[in-house]
């Protein structure tokens, strides 16, 4: 009887992690999966870059870098927010302008009311002006057996940087250039030593 007992506490656990189960392949941006998702909402040390809700509630946030460039942020969202027999789908895209190429974190948040799951990107390349559009989302998340219907999205962006354009540090000479210049020098010590003869 405990055997029994057993199979079925163990079934039921794996019934719970598969109804749970958060793939990073659920979220893409750029055409790229998310680095990690998570249950929970894990955005702390992130700014909101935009939220939908029904309808397109976007902001346009401007962000003030620590050289006192800017960067400026807008998302816009095609999903029809319609519960699916295998999970909710729809498309999002991200659009920016700023004076530099930059590289940032974002963090996707997809809220049902009951649960919320959370998909990081790590050091995202931002060109100076550009779109990620054509990003998708698909809400995995289970209630009863039941796929959970999508009451908010939210995106953060983090650890906003430019990227270093050149410029700093001492070139590193190649190695065909130090050849030529050291059979050079023999050459003239070669007639410096024949005019001493």
């Amino acid at each position: 009887m405990k055997l029994v007992h057993l199979a079925v506490g163990l079934a039921a656990f794996f019934l719970a992690a598969q109804a749970h189960a958060l793939s990073t392949a659920d979220v893409t941006l750029g055409g790229d999966e998310a680095n990690s998702a998570v249950m929970g909402d894990n955005h702390s040390g992130f700014t909101l870059v935009g939220t939908q809700q029904g309808v397109n509630n976007g902001k346009d946030p401007v962000l003030t870098l620590a050289d006192g460039s800017t960067i400026s942020f807008d998302i816009t969202f095609t999903a029809d927010f319609n519960k699916k027999v295998d999970g909710e789908t729809g498309l999002w895209a991200l659009t920016w302008t700023s004076g530099q190429i930059l590289t940032a974190d974002f963090v996707v948040v997809l809220d049902t009311g009951d649960q919320q799951a959370t998909y990081t990107f790590l050091n995202v390349l931002l060109d100076t002006t550009g779109e990620y559009a054509d990003n998708t989302y698909y809400v995995s998340l289970m209630k009863n057996g039941d796929y959970e219907k999508l009451s908010k999205m939210y995106l953060y962006v983090g650890n906003v940087a430019a990227v270093p354009t050149g410029g700093g540090g001492n070139a590193v000479p190649e190695p065909a250039t130090m050849l030529l210049f050291g059979t050079g020098l023999l050459g003239l010590a070669g007639v410096a030593r024949r005019k001493q003869s």
